[in-house]
């Protein structure tokens, strides 16, 4: 079960990443050449562990462009990513609210609140607004510690559970 939670935690964080990093305004064809593999892999008897091979084959693939800095076609194929999961009753729902629940049950589990954490966040953001590093580093490894994980976006920090 541990292992499957990560494997889905694994497929929502590209799928988000692609979202955040290579965003486009209008809906997105999925990739034909990826979707015949998987109906290939489907049609082979309903061969599922290669559909599922083919699934984090392509989340590997997908992470690789991003590192890189490139985002050409990684939405088509992140659509297509979609497509296989919903096929296999996968990815059901967006990246926001599959974390946003995992977000809720944990912290349910470790008795602290969206606000405690979002202060926390703004007091960082504020030593490093004022240039005070140990400060915004004591307060992001007080919430490493606490099992909490900060990103920096362009957006603003993201956090997460781990």
């Amino acid at each position: 079960m541990e292992e499957a939670a990560r494997s889905a935690d694994r497929i929502y964080e590209t799928i988000d990443r692609v979202n955040r990093e290579a965003p486009v305004g209008h809906e997105t064809v999925a990739d034909p050449a990826l979707l015949e593999d998987f109906r290939r892999e489907m049609d082979d008897d309903f061969n599922t562990a290669r559909a599922l091979a083919l699934i984090f084959d392509e989340v590997r693939s997908i992470n690789r462009v991003l590192d890189e800095k490139r985002s050409g076609g990684v939405q088509a194929r992140a659509a297509a990513l979609k497509a296989m999961g919903e096929v296999l009753g996968l990815l059901q729902d967006s990246p926001e609210v599959f974390f946003g629940r995992q977000k809720t049950r944990w912290l349910q589990q470790h008795a602290l609140t969206h606000q405690q954490i979002e202060q926390s966040i703004a007091a960082r953001n504020q030593a490093r607004k004022e240039k005070n590093w140990e400060e915004a580093d004591r307060i992001r490894q007080q919430l490493q510690q606490e099992g909490i994980l900060l990103e920096d976006t362009p957006g603003g920090t993201v956090w997460k559970v781990r």
